[in-house]
């Protein structure tokens, strides 16, 4: 879900559009929110919910939303990769294991 919004200062003097998506939203984009960054805004959502007998009723929750500024980008993780090793390192670990 993309989300586009105007934030304006209290003084009304500056208005910036600003893409904003959720914790989630960024993450799926390739984008970590750094620990301990509070949300630019919250947005009220309604959801459905399924109820125990069947029905469904709607519930509102609050939604923490972040600007471009306020995340970064997710540096793909270098996995390990086991040297196989040359034919003389396996010559001395034989040696080795035999001794």
């Amino acid at each position: 879900m993309q989300i586009l919004t105007r934030i304006i200062t209290r003084n009304g003097e500056h208005s910036k559009s600003s893409e904003i998506h959720t914790y989630a939203g960024w993450k799926k984009l390739g984008y970590q929110v750094p620990t301990g960054t509070r949300a630019r805004i919250f947005i009220p959502i309604w959801n459905s919910i399924t109820l125990g007998d069947g029905s469904t009723s709607m519930m509102q929750s609050n939604r923490a939303f972040f600007t471009p500024e306020q995340v970064q980008r997710i540096e793909e993780e270098v996995s390990n990769v086991l040297e196989v090793p040359n034919a003389g390192a396996m010559e001395e670990l034989k040696d080795m294991a035999i001794n």
